[in-house]
């Protein structure tokens, strides 16, 4: 029997493409990257806002996972 007040999530692992433009490899530059009401910039996938965004990429950043990025 369910709980009345209990919620089921169902997660799956999805892959994504993300671009840089020319070739700059950092958040500034990348396109799931936006502009938030605070004017920081943050990941549309992470939800990570950036310290840094035009020279390094977020720390929860997929790209950190990737073999040949390393």
């Amino acid at each position: 029997m369910r709980n009345e007040k209990s919620v089921e999530f169902t997660r799956y692992k999805v892959p994504i493409d993300i671009f840089f433009q020319d070739g700059r490899i950092c958040c500034e530059w990348c396109s799931m990257s936006f502009i938030n009401m605070k004017r920081h910039y943050e990941c549309n996938v992470t939800r990570e806002e950036m310290v840094s965004p035009s020279d390094s990429i977020g720390f929860r950043c997929p790209l950190r996972d990737l073999e040949e990025f390393k």
